[in-house]
Order: C-alpha cells, then sequence, then structure tokens
C-alpha cells in the first residue's frame, strides 16, 4: 500500500509538471498575460478554477468532520456560506469583470485605488491582500506534509511533504503562470470532486440501512439535528463574515477580471455554483452517516481518513492524492496573486519586466 501511495503521489506531481510545461509553451510575456491569461479563459476553465480555488484542503480534513461533530449548526455554516457566494460572486462580480476590461485592472488594489484615488489606498489594500494570503496560504501546505507523514507512517517526513510540493508548485508557477494554474484546477477539481463521491458510496454501501443510519445518529446524538437557539450566533456570524469574505479574497477577485466576455463569466459561476452544492450535499452525507461507522472520534479531521482506512484501504492513496490536489489548487493561486500584488502594488511595475519578476516572487514565496 505504501508503494501504491507513493507511486500515485509521484505520477499526480508529474502530471502538474507536465501541464506547467505545456503552458510555458502558450505565455506571451506580459504581466497581464501571467497573472490573468490575456483575460481569455473559457466558462468551463473559470468555473473549475472557482471551484478548486475555493475549496483547499478543507474540504477533506474539516468539512465532514464537522458535520459528523455540530451537525445542523454546520449546516448552516455551509449552506449559507457555499450556496450563496456563487451567486453573490455573479451579482458583483460582473461589474468586476467589465470595469477590469475597460480600465486595464490585474489586483484588487488597482480597483480601489482607481476609485478612491491617492497611493496610500493602493498600499492598504495591497498589505491587506498579502496578509490575508500568506496565512491561508501556510495552512494548505502544512496539511499536506502532515497528511503525507501520517499516511505514510513517517517513511516520508513532514519536511520532506513540504518541500516537495512547494517545489513542484514553484515550477509549474514559474512556467506558466495563471494557465496552469488553470489547467491544473480544472485536474485537482474534478479529481478532489471524484474522491469525496467515492467517500459518499463508501458510507452508504456500509450503512444497511439509511433510514435507519440516521435514526441511530439522531437517537445517538440528538444535538447534532437541531439548532440550538442559544448558540445560533456563533455559526450565524461565521456564515456572514465568510459570505461576503469569500468574493473580497484577493485570488478570487483576481477571478473576476480573467473571463473573455460576461456571459462565460456567468456561465462560469453557474458551473462553479453546481460542482459547490454538490461538494457541500457529499460531505453533509457523509458527516451525518458517520456515526454508526465511527462512534467517537477526538480529532474530526481525522473522520474521512479513518473511514477510508477500514472501509475502503484500496481508495486510501486516492484521498491522500485529492489532500494534495485540494491543498496546491489553493496554494497556486495564493501565491500568484500574492506576486501580483508585489510587482503591481507595492512595487508599482508594468514594464516588459514586470512578468518575470512576478515569477521570481512566485517561486520566493
Amino acid at each position: 500500500m505504501l508503494t501504491v501511495t507513493l507511486s500515485c503521489v509521484g505520477l499526480y506531481l508529474l502530471l502538474m509538471l507536465a501541464l506547467g510545461l505545456r503552458a510555458f509553451f502558450r505565455r506571451k510575456n506580459t504581466l497581464e498575460d501571467y497573472i490573468l491569461a490575456g483575460r481569455s479563459v473559457s466558462w468551463i476553465h473559470l468555473g473549475l478554477t472557482y471551484f478548486a480555488t475555493w475549496f483547499s484542503t478543507f474540504a477533506f480534513l474539516g468539512a465532514p468532520g464537522f458535520f459528523y461533530k455540530q451537525g445542523a449548526s454546520w449546516l448552516l455554516v455551509m449552506g449559507f456560506i457555499n450556496c450563496g457566494t456563487p451567486l453573490l460572486i455573479w451579482l458583483v462580480g460582473r461589474r468586476v469583470w467589465a470595469l477590469g476590461r475597460i480600465r486595464g485592472y490585474i489586483t484588487p488594489a488597482d480597483m480601489l485605488a482607481d476609485r478612491f484615488g491617492g497611493n496610500s489606498v493602493r498600499m492598504i489594500t495591497a498589505i491587506v491582500s498579502l496578509l490575508a494570503l500568506v496565512p491561508y496560504c501556510l495552512i494548505q501546505i502544512v496539511g499536506i506534509g502532515k497528511v503525507l507523514a501520517v499516511s505514510t507512517h513517517g517513511v516520508v517526513t513532514y519536511d520532506s511533504g513540504v518541500l516537495v510540493a512547494a517545489c513542484v508548485t514553484a515550477i509549474y508557477l514559474f512556467a506558466g503562470g495563471i494557465r496552469a494554474v488553470i489547467w491544473t484546477d480544472s485536474v485537482q477539481g474534478l479529481f478532489f470532486l471524484s474522491v469525496l463521491i467515492i467517500a459518499a458510496v463508501v458510507v452508504v454501501v456500509n450503512t444497511a440501512d439509511l433510514q435507519l443510519s440516521l435514526a441511530y445518529s439522531q437517537s445517538a446524538h440528538p444535538d447534532r439535528f437541531a439548532l440550538d437557539m442559544d448558540s445560533v450566533g456563533a455559526p450565524l456570524s461565521l456564515a456572514a463574515a465568510w459570505y461576503c469574505g469569500a468574493l473580497v479574497l484577493p485570488h478570487m477577485w483576481q477571478r473576476s477580471y480573467m473571463a473573455r466576455s460576461s456571459r462565460e463569466f456567468s456561465r462560469g459561476v453557474m458551473l462553479h455554483s453546481v460542482m459547490t452544492i454538490t461538494l457541500v450535499s457529499l460531505t453533509m452525507l457523509v458527516g451525518f452517516l458517520a456515526t454508526p461507522l465511527v462512534e467517537e472520534l477526538k480529532d474530526s479531521d481525522t473522520l474521512l481518513p479513518h473511514l477510508f482506512q477500514h472501509y475502503a484501504p484500496w481508495a486510501t492513496p486516492l484521498l491522500i492524492v485529492a489532500v494534495f490536489a485540494a491543498g496546491m489548487s489553493t496554494i497556486d493561486s495564493q501565491l500568484l496573486t500574492a506576486s501580483s500584488v508585489i510587482v503591481r502594488d507595492l512595487l508599482q511595475r508594468d514594464d516588459k519586466r514586470a512578468s518575470m519578476l512576478s515569477r521570481l516572487f512566485s517561486v520566493g514565496f
């Protein structure tokens, strides 16, 4: 199993490098092409990169476990955020796209500085963007290192896992920029959604009767199936913050500039919405039905690894690769956006060397 796991991870990383190399031969030596693919992204690729970028390692190591542990409270959070956010992106994002097309915006600070005037607005936005991106990015790569170390029983160390993921991401980012990100996101998003479908099938197959399983879960933990109105403020405030915050995350904002047309943008957001609702439904199904299969877990983040290990060991390598895919599909976008913020907003470069500077900053990060 260890050999199979390492082989799957190796093949996945080679595929990411191959896609980055392919993007390298399609490049144009401009900052707009490196960061936004020349504003020519189709609706299919836009929808897939929105989906893969938004869902990180949390989709595997957090969301199912929160449904398992918190039940209805977490359904309120996940449902509100992930079903409402695409609608907000569609309502606001089309206007952001139009302004970006007309005025040539590349970063979030471009639009805010143009609207409100003054270099101080640009600088403040750039600094806040970097403060938001760096810890979010670190969480993903730390998760990858931990999963690889645990799944290989220490044969591959945490340091090695972090180093490999970082180096592969840096190479295809340097080579292909946003085109490499979009192409790898398309593969990664479809792959980790497929693994969640497998997880849902595993749970359903191993529960003899869905109605009985739900009844058992409800009788064992009735608190998970009802909102505690005395503490409903916590999930509501979390949902509201993420609902509004998702749109202005710098790497999500930048995707609003990429579409080929307004129609392509709208269709891309619709695809993102359908895939998002599917993922939320799958994680909810796994979390709610897992109680008869997994009585108690000290760490709810280990729910999916536990289920795969005990009920579908053959699929464990796929889960590990899916964690890689979910983490890297978020890291690459954040690194690329961070590099554009430094070059475009802090250094205020927009010459022929800006593209190479952005590549170097991506690798440096």
